[in-house]
């Protein structure tokens, strides 16, 4: 192993492999280039031929590299200037009309659809009390595909947390949630219809708490006092993929905003 690459060398009775391998900026391992040496009497390939490769590669992995950094950025930043439009389409909402929330509600769920380009949303929210949490809007891209079922549970109904639905889980712990996918009964934990998930198509789920304090940058006297859900945001990708990390982490700032 040196500086740029782990070099694996592989014998056997047939022949010698030598592979150049190399951590992709994304945290995965990924083999760039194998040669294999034919040869019965167990040579290895050549150091001076491997030196060569190696260099070749370094400057082949710092333009991949760059190319990966580039796409990224792309997604990511198309992403959040998405969201700072649905933003300002909520603020446009609001003021337009301050005295129907429903209204305001709706709109906003189908413009995390429409602008955020999200497929599908429900939007839950805890009651004053804190005693249930039900849904006030959803909104999805098919809209033949739009929930026929709403969201509905006691927050405190004495039940063991492994039973507890997904939305129900998120706003007594405050954490996100993703499910890679939402039709298999055994991945699903915390709880979610599996029948409603194969009725309305969906595959990988993700439910984020709407959290005051995620809006509120570093002040610690404001994130203490806002640090509970207010309610909970159902989204799934376009593509019905899993999010990244990253996609979570500015998709739970955008809970906050809203």
């Amino acid at each position: 192993q040196d500086d740029d690459f782990i070099l694996l060398r592989r014998m056997d009775r047939l022949s010698v492999q030598s592979s150049l391998r190399k951590s992709s900026p994304n945290g995965n391992t990924q083999t760039l280039l194998t040669l294999e040496a034919g040869c019965e009497d167990g040579h290895e390939i050549e150091s001076p031929s491997l030196k060569r490769i190696r260099q070749s590669f370094g400057q082949f992995w710092k333009a991949y590299q760059a190319a990966e950094r580039y796409e990224y950025d792309q997604t990511i930043g198309a992403l959040r200037e998405r969201h700072l439009q649905t933003i300002q389409h909520i603020n446009r909402l609001l003021l337009s009309d301050p005295g129907d929330m429903g209204s305001v509600v709706k709109g906003t769920a189908k413009a995390l659809v429409e602008i955020a380009g999200y497929y599908r949303i429900e939007l839950c929210l805890v009651s004053p009390l804190r005693d249930k949490i039900q849904t006030v809007a959803s909104f999805c891209k098919d809209t033949a595909k739009n929930f026929t079922f709403h969201t509905e549970c006691k927050l405190k109904d004495g039940f063991p947390e492994k039973d507890w639905d997904i939305a129900k889980w998120v706003a007594i712990k405050g954490k996100t949630v993703s499910i890679r996918d939402a039709r298999d009964d055994s991945e699903c934990s915390p709880c979610v219809d599996s029948a409603n998930a194969i009725k309305h198509g969906m595959k990988s789920i993700t439910v984020v708490p709407i959290k005051l304090s995620e809006a509120l940058g570093e002040n610690a006297e404001a994130l203490e006092e806002n640090s509970e859900a207010r309610g909970v945001i159902h989204f799934e990708r376009e593509d019905l993929d899993i999010p990244s990390q990253k996609e979570i982490d500015l998709f739970e700032i955008l809970a906050g905003q809203i």
